[in-house]
């Protein structure tokens, strides 16, 4: 894992913030969370998220390039 990745998978941020994938999302929704960003699409109604690793460190005190240690074990299992 590269520290310099800058989008981080939604999986991996609610496992960092031990909630659901659709807590993070609906706190991005609401506004409670500003780790990044969320686009609704016009012709399909769906969402897509982008979570940036420094707007995440610092919400949680870190440094930008902080890398956790559940984006180490998701690296790990992609590997295989």
């Amino acid at each position: 894992m590269e520290k310099s990745s800058e989008i981080i998978p939604i999986q991996t941020v609610a496992e960092i913030l031990g909630i659901y994938p659709q807590g993070v999302r609906d706190k991005m929704a609401s506004g409670e969370l500003d780790i990044g960003y969320t686009v609704r699409h016009k012709k399909s109604g769906r969402h897509t998220y982008r979570i940036y690793r420094a707007k995440l460190a610092k919400y949680l005190g870190r440094e930008p390039d902080y890398v956790w240690p559940e984006e180490l074990a998701r690296d790990n299992r992609n590997k295989r």
